[in-house]
């Protein structure tokens, strides 16, 4: 068994390396964009107060009333598809290390 899973995660790994030399760009679905627009957003905001500011014990507005409490990210628009194209160097790196993998569970004798 040990010697199949390792020569087929060899192949399916030339299979990825194949497919990455031959495909330059690929589109996702716009649900599986909004998707990613949705969860794999961080809100990234910098304060640039002076630190005696931030120190004092009181803040300016309760927490209820604090406009960034009751906002959320803006949805993604409906029909957006998110384009990836590759690098064109990655391709060989995954082709080669797939072939060795394969060899690898080649070389291993049969039980």
């Amino acid at each position: 068994m040990r010697r199949t899973s390792i020569m087929t995660l060899g192949l399916v790994l030339i299979f990825i390396g194949i497919q990455l030399n031959l495909v330059d760009t690929y589109v996702l679905t716009p649900r599986f964009s909004n998707l990613l627009a949705d969860h794999a957003t961080v809100e990234r905001e910098v304060t640039r107060e002076p630190v005696a500011a931030r120190s004092g014990g009181y803040y300016p507005a309760s927490y209820a009333n604090n406009s960034r409490a009751n906002t959320k990210p803006p949805k993604s628009r409906l029909g957006v598809q998110k384009k990836i194209s590759t690098p064109t160097w990655l391709c060989w790196p995954i082709l080669f290390l797939g072939t060795v993998v394969f060899l690898n569970g080649f070389s291993i004798r049969r039980e």
